[in-house]
């Protein structure tokens, strides 16, 4: 039976709990080895930090410039009387 639209897979969940717990314990080892490559090559350190970034900071994208919308006159200045 298919699952209805909206509903979360449970593979991927629990896919994605399995991995970050993994990763979680690895915590240790993962900082001794970017520590190693920033002592070898900052270079490579660098290139793998920047890889790294898009998993924690969303990309940014480019947000159109469009041309500013034309001001219409705010109703209480459009010419009625105050009397």
């Amino acid at each position: 039976m298919p699952r209805t639209k909206g509903t979360p897979n449970r593979i991927t969940a629990s896919t994605k709990e399995l991995l970050s717990e993994a990763i979680g314990g690895e915590a240790d080892r993962i900082q001794e080895a970017l520590s190693e490559v920033f002592e070898s090559s900052k270079k490579d350190y660098l290139l793998i930090m920047a890889r790294l970034l898009p998993y924690v900071i969303p990309k940014a994208t480019e947000a159109p410039m469009n041309e500013p919308a034309e001001r219409k006159p705010l109703s209480w200045f459009s010419g009625g009387s105050l009397s």
